[in-house]
């Protein structure tokens, strides 16, 4: 739990619980995931097109039409937070992995790389650290749960760095966007 809410996907069952109530919330989870499983996939967009401008204020402005790289392992915060960034006007790759980010690093420039701290294999840290070293203008947003204690070593290393608390929605984005664009 975060802020009192849970995470996307995490489900609760409070104690005590009898046999039956247990029985029920995995059967109901089972039901859930049978019917995205059978459910025809929504079309995936990666490129979203660019909205017609709109006036807005001069920190969201500063902050538009940003090429995105999205690290995020769950699939389900992974597509919102691609779709969120799409609305607001950026182009965005989403991967899965610390791995799939280096290898989109290699193939072309971003101008923010968006991770979450837990990540299989490589942590979103490690990466932010050697995407910090090795390319200095790229602008870094950090989603956690908690905070900037997420944040190991020198204080100094992490200028610039957004952290974007978790749970966030399009408000917490925006303002994370506006803020990385406003320290480069």
């Amino acid at each position: 739990m975060h802020g009192g809410r849970l995470d996307p996907g995490v489900h609760l069952l409070s104690k005590p619980y009898r046999r039956e109530d247990l029985a029920r919330k995995v059967r109901a989870l089972l039901d859930q995931r049978k019917q995205r499983l059978l459910a025809p996939p929504a079309p995936r967009v990666t490129w979203p097109e660019v909205p017609p401008r709109q006036e807005l204020p001069a920190t969201q402005e500063s902050a538009r039409r940003m090429h995105v790289l999205l690290v995020e392992d769950d699939e389900d915060i992974r597509t919102s937070a691609s779709e969120l960034l799409g609305l607001l006007g950026h182009r965005v790759m989403p991967v899965a992995s610390a791995e799939e980010a280096r290898v989109a690093l290699a193939s072309g420039p971003f101008d923010v790389l968006f991770t979450d701290v837990t990540l299989p294999g490589m942590s979103g840290v490690d990466l932010a650290r050697e995407v910090a070293l090795r390319k200095p203008a790229m602008r870094i947003i950090i989603a956690s749960g908690h905070g900037r204690a997420a944040l190991d070593g020198d204080p100094q290393q992490w200028l610039g760095v957004v952290v974007l608390p978790k749970p966030y929605a399009l408000p917490e984005i925006q303002r994370a966007l506006a803020q990385v664009a406003a320290t480069r």
